[in-house]
C-alpha cells in the first residue's frame, strides 16, 4: 500500500511540475524573443548612428576649410551638423538597447537551458552506494 501510494504521489508531483515547467518554458521564450527584438534594435541604431556620426563629421571638416565656394561650405556645415546630431541621437540610445539586450537576452537563454523536471532512474552511485532507484528532479 506504500509503494502504491508512494507511485501515486510521485506520478502527481511530476505532473505538477511538468505544467509549471511548461508555464516557465513559455514565460522565458516570450522574454528571450522580446530582449533579442532589443538587442537587434540596438545594433541598427549604433551601427546606423555611429555611420551618421562619422559622415557628419566628414562634411563638418570638409565645409569649414578654405574654399572660394563659400555657399557650398554653409550647406555642408548645416548637412554635417544635422547628421552629427541625428549620429549621436540614435547612438547612444542604440548602445544602451544593445547592452541590455544583449545581457536579458543570455540570461533568458541560460534560464531555458537549465529549466527542467525529469523522472530517471539512478543505478548504484560510486559517492553513495546503495542509493539506486528512481529520481525526481526539478531544475530552476
Amino acid at each position: 500500500m506504500k509503494k502504491i501510494l508512494t507511485l501515486f504521489l510521485s506520478v502527481v508531483l511530476l505532473a505538477l511540475t511538468s505544467f509549471a515547467d511548461a508555464q516557465d518554458s513559455l514565460m522565458y521564450k516570450i522574454k528571450y524573443e522580446k530582449f533579442k527584438s532589443w538587442q537587434r534594435t540596438g545594433r541598427a541604431l549604433t551601427i546606423s548612428g555611429l555611420a551618421l556620426g562619422v559622415v557628419g563629421t566628414g562634411l563638418l571638416i570638409w565645409g569649414t576649410g578654405d574654399s572660394p565656394s563659400a555657399v557650398n561650405q554653409d550647406w555642408s556645415v548645416i548637412a554635417g551638423s544635422i547628421c552629427t546630431g541625428a549620429g549621436v541621437v540614435a547612438l547612444i540610445p542604440g548602445a544602451i538597447y544593445w547592452g541590455i539586450g544583449n545581457s536579458k537576452t543570455r540570461e533568458y537563454k541560460l534560464r531555458l537551458e537549465n529549466l527542467g523536471t525529469g523522472f530517471y532512474y539512478k543505478p548504484n552511485s560510486t559517492y553513495a552506494p546503495g542509493s539506486a532507484g528512481f529520481v525526481l528532479t526539478y531544475r530552476f
